[in-house]
């Protein structure tokens, strides 16, 4: 019986102590030697970057050495520098193991938006450049051919300052882009304009097409074979920046009393500029269609294009500058009437100060200040014609 006991003992103490080994001893020595790695294995460089690899895992010293130190070298500590495009492979050696990384190595390089573009010494005096780095660095300096005739800004922003043509260099990592910009003379008198509106001829016809078109699929579904509309236009210099723009709009209604618009059934307008010397759509809708749409107004003696949108409890109107054939991104004025006799200025409904009905009023009379819209002409060649 105590030999027996004895050997129960000893079992006992022997399984205690492979129990051990098993859960402490193995589970370790097994996940370190699967957890040492490097953070990266592939990686994309531009000349001059660097980039730091480093080996998780272990605290052993690691020894790191590349393929081709021409193209990216590495020190002691791990970091990579690119030298010059093409590959090179990182090897980190550690406990017995190799560890690799392949860098690839590009050349930098930096892009503008336009290779040409064409400004005046009055009317549209400048145009924004705009560079796409990719490098080690994203800091682009700018360079004028010749500061007489036209000057660029450290945000790639070109001013004309006389006739004449310059080259403007965007320089980024050591590597340059350029962009011829020519600069002329403000377009004068009538024959400049009749050049102008010449521009819009086939803008013109399209929207009248298309609005036709669709006014025609209309009838019947919403309105009668009686109802009719048509396409009026004006051109008017709206920011007085020497450009005349082209107001085009299709209505039911007399177009050719005012360039303000009602949002009436049917009724669309566009606006359209010229820059670069280039068509460029400052107001756009869609073709006709049944039911309401935004109105639109242009105002004489004005920056300001106003938009009025009437559903079936919400009256908005807003107006928003217009400079140098651009749209402000915000309205200067914006109100709001809700049918229920709610009233709210410098916002909509949500987000305007509630005000009463005389408040309202008194705000949208000081916005639009008495405005006048430009006269309009009916679409046909003989209007036209005089204008071209």
């Amino acid at each position: 019986m105590i030999m027996e006991k004895m050997s129960m003992k000893c079992l006992k103490r022997a399984i205690v102590a492979l129990l051990i080994i098993c859960t402490v001893c193995l589970p370790v020595s097994v996940s370190a030697a699967c957890a040492v790695k490097l953070n990266s294995t592939a990686r994309t460089l531009y000349k001059g970057q660097s980039y730091t690899l480093k080996v998780s895992g272990t605290k052993k010293k690691v020894k790191w050495k590349t393929s081709n130190s021409g193209v990216a070298k590495v020190s002691a500590s791990g970091k990579v520098t690119a030298k010059k495009a093409g590959t090179a492979t990182i090897t980190a050696s550690v406990s017995g193991k190799n560890l690799r990384a392949k860098i690839t190595v590009k050349n930098p390089t930096v892009k503008l938006n336009k290779s040409s573009a064409t400004i005046y010494t009055s009317g549209t005096t400048s145009v924004q450049l705009k560079a796409t780095v990719k490098g080690a660095s994203q800091k682009v300096t700018w360079q004028s051919s010749n500061k007489a005739v036209a000057m660029v800004n450290s945000k790639g922003k070109v001013t004309a300052k006389k006739t004449g043509t310059v080259t403007i260099t965007a320089k980024a990592n050591g590597v340059i882009a350029k962009c011829k910009v020519t600069v002329k003379k403000k377009m004068q008198g009538v024959a400049g304009r009749q050049e102008q509106h010449r521009k819009y001829v086939n803008y013109i016809a399209k929207f009248d097409q298309k609005n036709k078109k669709s006014m025609e699929y209309c009838k019947g579904i919403m309105y009668t074979g009686s109802f009719s509309a048509r396409t009026y236009f004006a051109f008017a210099d709206i920011d007085g920046n020497g450009i005349d723009e082209c107001i085009v709009r299709f209505t039911g209604a007399n177009g050719e009393n005012t360039a303000t618009g009602t949002g009436g059934p049917l009724e669309r307008t566009e606006i359209y500029t010229i820059q670069d010397n280039k068509i460029k759509a400052v107001v756009k809708q869609d073709a006709a269609w049944c039911g309401n749409y935004q109105g639109v107004s242009v105002y004489k003696n004005s920056n300001l294009i106003g938009f009025y949108t009437s559903g079936h409890s919400i009256t908005e109107n807003e107006l928003y500058a217009y400079v140098n054939g651009n749209l402000a991104k915000s309205p200067k004025y914006s109100c709001c009437y809700v049918r229920s006799n709610a009233y709210y200025i410098n916002g909509d409904y949500q987000t305007g100060r509630k005000v009463t009905y005389t408040e309202y009023k008194t705000y949208l009379n000081h916005a639009k200040a008495n405005l006048q819209g430009y006269p309009m002409y009916a679409y046909t060649s003989t209007n036209l014609n005089k204008f071209i």
